[in-house]
C-alpha cells in the first residue's frame, strides 16, 4: 500500500514545484517589468528635462543674439557717424537725438540756369539763364558737392532727414548776401534754401515741416533736429 502511494505523492510535489516555478517566474517577470518600466519613465523624464534644458538655452542664445545686433547696430551708427563728419563746417553733436549720414554729387547735375532763373523770378530777383550760364560755367564736371543727411532717432511724424548740402565757392562770393541773392529759394518745402557761405563753401539747407501735425502726439524730429544743429554750425 505505502509503494502505490509513492507516484501519487510524487506527481503532488512535481505539480507544486512546478506551480511554484511559475509563480516565481510571474514575480520574475513582473519585477522585470516594473524595472523596466521605471528605466523607460526615467529615460522619457531625462529627455523631456534634456529637451527643456535645450529650449531655455535655445532662447538664452536668441536674445544673446538679439543683444548683440543692437549692439552691433549701434557701433555700426556710431561707426557711420564718425565716418560722415564733416570737413567743411562743424555743429553741436548729440548721438541720442541723430545719425549723419552722407552722399556726394556733381554741381553741375544739380543745378541748371534754367531751374535758377525761375527759382529768382519766384524770388524777384529776376534773373535770366543767360546770368546763371555764366555763374555756372564758374563750376566744372569735376565739382562735388555732398549732401549731409541729418536723421531724427525715434518715432516722428516725418520721414525725412533735415538735410545740409556744400558745394564749392567757385563763384568767389564775399558775403552771405550776394550768395543768397543768385541762390534763393522762396517757395515752401525746399532742400536749398541758401543759408550762408565762407571763402571756400557754400552751405544749402532743407526746409522740415508745413506746421501740419497729425495729432499722434509724436515729435517733429526733423525740426527738433534743425533747431538743435542750424544755430550751432560753422562754416570752414
Amino acid at each position: 500500500m505505502e509503494q502505490q502511494n509513492l507516484p501519487a505523492k510524487s506527481s503532488r510535489f512535481v505539480i507544486s514545484l512546478l506551480s511554484f516555478c511559475i509563480v516565481s517566474v510571474a514575480i520574475i517577470g513582473l519585477v522585470i517589468y516594473q524595472k523596466q518600466k521605471l528605466t523607460i519613465q526615467k529615460v522619457n523624464d531625462d529627455s523631456k528635462n534634456l529637451a527643456s534644458i535645450q529650449d531655455q538655452q535655445l532662447k538664452t542664445l536668441e536674445n544673446q543674439l538679439k543683444e548683440q545686433k543692437n549692439i552691433n547696430a549701434k557701433l555700426d551708427a556710431a561707426k557711420k557717424s564718425l565716418e560722415t563728419v564733416p570737413s567743411e563746417f562743424s555743429y553741436s553733436k548729440n548721438d541720442d537725438l541723430f545719425t549723419v549720414s552722407s552722399k556726394t554729387f556733381k554741381v553741375l547735375e544739380k543745378f541748371t540756369a534754367k531751374e535758377l532763373s525761375e527759382q529768382s523770378i519766384g524770388c524777384e530777383t529776376k534773373k535770366s539763364e543767360a546770368y546763371y550760364d555764366d555763374l555756372l560755367s564758374k563750376f566744372d564736371g569735376s565739382d562735388i558737392g555732398i549732401e549731409y543727411d541729418f536723421n531724427y532717432i525715434g518715432e516722428t511724424q516725418e520721414d525725412y532727414p533735415w538735410r545740409v548740402t556744400i558745394i564749392p565757392n567757385k563763384a568767389k562770393y564775399a558775403s552771405s548776401t550776394e550768395f543768397k541773392t543768385d541762390f534763393g529759394y522762396c517757395d515752401a518745402g525746399g532742400n536749398l534754401y541758401a543759408h550762408f557761405s565762407s571763402d571756400n563753401y557754400l552751405l544749402f539747407t532743407s526746409a522740415c515741416s508745413t506746421g501740419f501735425d497729425d495729432g499722434s502726439g509724436r515729435p517733429h524730429g526733423c525740426g527738433e533736429v534743425m533747431d538743435f544743429v542750424e544755430p550751432t554750425i560753422k562754416l570752414n
